[in-house]
């Protein structure tokens, strides 16, 4: 028996369909009212980095903190290098001083 073209087609749509039914209905799915377990936001909406605070207490306690003035010189190089850094980018025109002021042309 030929079958012609769109006879094929219909049969191969119905077979299609049939499987695709075959495979949702043999799917496992969840209980109704049951969530699964790695659903949502794990951290309780907290934020997953730890404070300055945190780490400075958690160092203290190890005995890995930083001296006080070491930090202290840390700080002021790094304040001296983004100043720098801030004064040539508003030199060169890459960005602007404050939002409000325009970078001169290059």
């Amino acid at each position: 028996m030929l079958l012609t073209g769109s006879a094929n087609m219909s049969i191969l749509r119905m077979a299609s369909v049939a499987l695709a039914l075959v495979f949702v209905t043999t799917q496992p799915w969840p209980a109704v009212g049951q969530l699964p377990a790695a659903e949502g936001n794990r951290s309780d909406f907290r934020d997953w980095q730890p404070t300055q605070g945190e780490v400075n207490s958690r160092e203290r306690a190890l005995g890995t903190a930083v001296p006080a003035a070491q930090q202290r010189a840390t700080d002021r190089m790094l304040d001296q290098l983004d100043r720098q850094l801030m004064k040539r980018d508003t030199q060169l025109g890459v960005m602007p001083a404050a939002p409000h002021i325009q970078a001169p042309p290059p």
